[in-house]
């Protein structure tokens, strides 16, 4: 891939505590070897508009990771937050009261379009340019772009902003159905009353990724998957798995292997339905391993993923001083976007009722 596009509103704003999962992501997608370019796509919660409330999971961290990590960010918010507070919501809330509407996305794509077309322009606009300052007389090898030139420069990712730790080489066996034939499929080698159902209903059904999850209703039903954990230098692992939350759903214990005795108990009632994870055992040395899931109540359990990674602990406490060294924000009239050339990180606000706050530096930001 080359551009990943990141939606994003309320799961960190949900937890209430410092956004370790969007900063732990945000580093892993910055450090794959082909370096696609991120952008932060940054909606409003449902249940947010509908209590007349703009925060967002910008709010707790999103703001700061944007610019520290030089990560372009669209935001709702800044196009919304006035008519959300004080004008008629019902066509940018979604009927499931949990997401934004089809026209609130709708507003998003075009918002992307405009800005990567823009960038697009930029860097084509350069390479022109370049190309019409060469005469056919230095026209010579040692005359054009060079290598360097072309390539996209490899920065370094900075120490982590929230996070005393970072997780690095993670695998995932997912029962959402993989996508464009990438992913890890989660199948079981025993199983005792659980299926792989599809999610639908009034909930779901406006998904297009066949939300799918492994389902148990009854006390005492076990799955067991199988798992072949990837070694990284002399490290151990940790074990996660994903689950579904409702208000009527109910608990298991999770072990490794035959450890028993180091069962988890995992409880998925909770009166959203949302993703959980859930840390099911650390120290774990990589190879093959079984991991064991068995209900001990009545009541719906949904299991999504089972996850591993490897664990680098960094001395680092949230770094408040460093909050003064990021970007100053300018803004620039949408009329006279084409003409002008912001700067890296600065904000960019359409200047009519859909405004659109975002940092103004992708593709070109490499030449």
């Amino acid at each position: 891939m080359d551009v990943i596009f990141w939606e994003l509103a309320a799961n960190d704003l949900n937890k209430d505590l410092r956004p370790s999962a969007q900063e732990e992501l945000t580093r892993a997608i910055l450090e794959l070897p082909n370096q696609p370019q991120l952008i932060y796509a940054n909606f409003i919660f449902g249940k947010q508009m509908r209590q007349r409330s703009c925060k967002t999971s910008e709010d707790t961290g999103g703001k700061v990771l944007a610019p520290y990590y030089d990560v372009p960010s669209l935001s709702m918010k800044a196009a919304l937050c006035d008519q959300v507070q004080n004008g008629p919501i019902e066509d940018l809330i979604a009927y499931d009261e949990n997401h934004p509407s089809a026209t609130v996305h709708a507003m998003m794509e075009v918002y992307l379009r405009i800005f990567i077309l823009e960038h697009l322009e930029r860097v084509l606009t350069r390479f022109d340019s370049f190309f019409s300052s060469l005469n056919n007389d230095t026209m010579e090898e040692e005359r054009l772009p060079s290598v360097d030139f072309l390539q996209t420069t490899i920065k370094d990712i900075p120490k982590p902003f929230y996070n005393d730790t970072f997780i690095t080489h993670a695998q995932c066996w997912s029962a959402l159905l993989p996508q464009y034939g990438s992913g890890t499929y989660l199948v079981p080698i025993t199983s005792k009353g659980w299926q792989a159902v599809a999610l639908t209903g009034a909930v779901n059904m406006n998904r297009t990724d066949m939300k799918k999850c492994w389902i148990t209703s009854k006390e005492g039903n076990i799955i067991v998957f199988p798992l072949e954990i990837k070694p990284y230098k002399n490290l151990t692992c940790t074990v996660a798995v994903s689950t579904l939350t409702c208000d009527v759903c109910g608990a298991v214990t999770v072990y490794i292997d035959n450890e028993i005795n180091k069962a988890v108990i995992v409880n998925s009632k909770f009166g959203v339905k949302v993703t959980h994870s859930h840390i099911i055992a650390t120290d774990v040395t990589p190879g093959k391993h079984n991991i064991t899931v068995k209900t001990i109540n009545n009541g719906f359990f949904q299991l999504a993923a089972v996850m591993t990674a490897f664990n680098t602990s960094i001395p680092s406490t949230p770094q408040s001083d460093a909050l003064t060294e990021l970007p100053q924000n300018n803004t620039v009239n949408f009329q006279t976007l084409t003409q002008s050339k912001p700067t890296q990180n600065e904000t960019i606000h359409f200047a009519d009722t859909n405004t659109v706050n975002m940092t103004a530096h992708l593709i070109d930001k490499h030449l």
